[in-house]
């Protein structure tokens, strides 16, 4: 028997906490009446905290809180700018259940609460909502009270609203036309498609708004190629035309529309449709190669080409146009030719980069070292060993310098030998290959053939050479290795 009111004594606390919450609720909205700015200031906190506690996720009694500002809100006595804050923090944390409440304020004569009201019902996103604010579009006469409701339609995607975003098409404010254009396109859908393809040839229709409309088209049906085809086909304006052109799925008959469109006078679209063709393979777009003499190509159409030549099958045809390309009197021609060599890879390919080191030209020499790095060639690391190793010439000094870009395992040993014998052109190659590649095992070889040399000349190089490579080392023992030869 005594466990009964111990119950009732807990559930009328229960029952007083939560009429606790509600009348704290209550208490400071009434402070929104007080005119002083400061005090208005401190109700806006201290309203903002007490919903956010209510509310935090694991409050089991989130709902009540809600409900309780929700009859709040509904109150006649609250104040204007109370329930201003009461809407804000309903777009926070209502729910669809919330959805009444707030239409009673957006159908309300307040002009500032009604466009509070309609920001809560976007961020509700409910069917009621969406309905309620598509009913208001219908009736709505001003041209900023329309301008946000078809934002809010569009953000929502807002199929069931599509007749009447459509209707404000045909309507004298430009601005609200955009805007009702705009927002078809966001919602998308095959209803949209069919509105919107009616509306690009309505002859009611000036032609800066039909640019919109194929625009809107294009965004809504982006993953129907048969509309991008048709504005493709029937655009006016580059710009769409161009737009079109780059959500078409190019398939048996891609030839036909990339050359179509690389005769443009569009020099944006020639130019897309030239990087089309190299993406989808159309060899024979560079049929003949590109020789500067007879190509049909321009300056810009060149680079495009040669940068996307290790997209072109086969290899051996995107090689071949590479190789022609490294005669070019342009140097970024003949960069972009040595890059894609290194991806294209190849003895043929690697046979033409290795000479291309010894070029004076700083752009030149730094493709054809990033190119030698990574291009793929039977025997490429083999060739290059023999050649470091072989007799003193031109290939023996390019084969060094290749070492300094690309990994040959067991060339550290060979090019310290190279530095240690002293012949001139070979040694200086190699130390600045190792001064590149070189550690602390390196630096101690030629430190120690610095010290044991009795050639007066090589001493002084060895020494100079070691005391750089230390520096660019930078540990406590490579500074005591050169140190020693400097005491030395």
């Amino acid at each position: 028997m005594k466990i009964f009111p111990s119950l009732l004594t807990l559930l009328c606390l229960v029952t007083r906490l939560i009429a606790l919450d509600a009348a704290q609720l209550g208490t400071v909205t009434a402070k929104f009446s007080d005119p002083s700015g400061d005090a208005q200031y401190a109700a806006r906190i201290e309203l903002n905290r007490l919903i956010d506690d209510a509310t935090a996720p694991g409050k089991n009694d989130a709902a009540t809180a809600i409900r309780a500002l929700e009859e709040i809100l509904a109150k006649p006595e609250t104040s204007a700018e109370a329930k201003k804050y009461l809407l804000r923090a309903l777009a926070r944390v209502g729910t669809d259940e919330s959805v009444p409440a707030v239409v009673a304020i957006f159908r309300g004569p307040d002009a500032m609460l009604k466009e509070e009201a309609r920001q809560v019902l976007e961020s509700l996103k409910s069917p009621e909502a969406i309905s309620s604010l598509t009913v208001a579009l219908s009736a709505a006469t001003e041209p900023r009270e329309q301008l946000a409701l078809l934002a809010s339609l569009g953000l929502n995607r807002a199929a069931a609203a599509v007749p009447a975003i459509a209707a404000l098409i045909t309507k004298p404010d430009p601005k609200v036309a955009l805007a009702a254009v705009e927002a078809l396109g966001k919602i998308g859908g095959q209803q949209v498609i069919s509105t919107l393809g009616k509306l690009r040839t309505d002859a009611r229709l000036p032609a800066p708004l039909k640019l919109e409309i194929d625009k809107a088209l294009l965004f809504a049906a982006k993953d129907d190629p048969r509309v991008a085809q048709k504005i493709y086909q029937t655009a006016g304006s580059p710009e769409v035309k161009l737009e079109a052109f780059l959500l078409l799925r190019l398939d048996e008959s891609a030839a036909t529309i990339i050359r179509d469109a690389m005769k443009s006078e569009d020099p944006t679209l020639s130019l897309a449709a030239l990087k089309r063709g190299l993406e989808s393979n159309q060899t024979d777009l560079l049929q003949g190669g590109i020789d500067r003499k007879t190509d049909p190509f321009s300056s810009n159409e060149r680079l495009i080409i040669l940068a996307k030549l290790p997209l072109l099958k086969p290899t051996d045809t995107a090689v071949e146009i590479a190789l022609g390309a490294l005669k070019s009197e342009v140097p970024e021609e003949r960069a972009l030719a040595i890059s894609a060599l290194g991806s294209l890879g190849g003895k043929s390919a690697f046979d033409a980069l290795l000479p291309m080191l010894g070029s004076g030209e700083p752009m030149i020499n730094r493709a054809a070292s990033q190119a030698i790095a990574r291009i793929e060639s039977p025997g490429a690391n083999e060739f290059l060993l023999a050649g470091i190793q072989g007799p003193v010439g031109p290939e023996k000094l390019l084969a060094i310098r290749a070492a300094a870009s690309r990994t040959l395992p067991g060339v550290l040993p060979i090019l310290v030998a190279i530095v240690q014998a002293g012949e001139k052109e070979p040694a200086q190659e190699a130390m600045k290959t190792l001064y590149s590649i070189g550690g602390i095992e390196e630096l101690k070889a030629l430190c120690a053939a610095a010290t044991a040399t009795t050639d007066a000349a090589l001493h002084g190089s060895l020494t100079s050479f070691c005391k750089r490579l230390a520096s660019r080392l930078a540990t406590d023992e490579a500074k005591q290795l050169a140190n020693a030869l400097k005491a030395d």
